[in-house]
């Protein structure tokens, strides 16, 4: 059985412009993987963004959150991709210092691909995305 993973790389080898497709909380497909946790995914859609033969608008990385519904309530967010990958996927106390290094190095990895402009920029809770980690 195929995976997740494989489903979204065929879409995307069939029709290209999926990628500007955004889901129903107006994120692109970046910061849905990122927000997921999706190594896989985001792996994929970074290596058509960057190189000689970019098939992906660069500008994928510069989203930032629009909206964020709660409760039929809009909040304008701001966060950037940094700042989901910000967000420990687990309670550090229990999971210990080995889950802390993988979501340390997600980060890192995230942070590779942030644009220089954003990697420091304040979300609507005035948090940097080393606050929210």
């Amino acid at each position: 059985m195929r995976g997740l993973d494989e489903f979204v790389e065929k879409i995307l080898e069939v029709y290209l412009q999926s990628v500007n497709i955004l889901d129903v909380q107006e994120k692109n497909i970046i910061q849905v993987a990122i927000s997921l946790s999706n190594k896989k995914i985001f792996e994929l859609v970074t290596s058509k963004l960057t190189g000689r033969n970019a098939m992906f608008p660069s500008r994928l990385l510069y989203a930032r959150e629009n909206m964020m519904w709660s409760m039929n309530l809009h909040y304008n967010k701001k966060n950037t991709i940094l700042h989901y990958a910000a967000k420990v996927t687990v309670n550090v106390e229990v999971a210990g210092a080995l889950q802390m290094q993988k979501d340390l190095q997600w980060f890192e990895k995230v942070m590779k691909f942030m644009p220089m402009v954003l990697q420091y920029s304040r979300n609507v809770e005035r948090m940097t995305t080393q606050d929210c980690f």
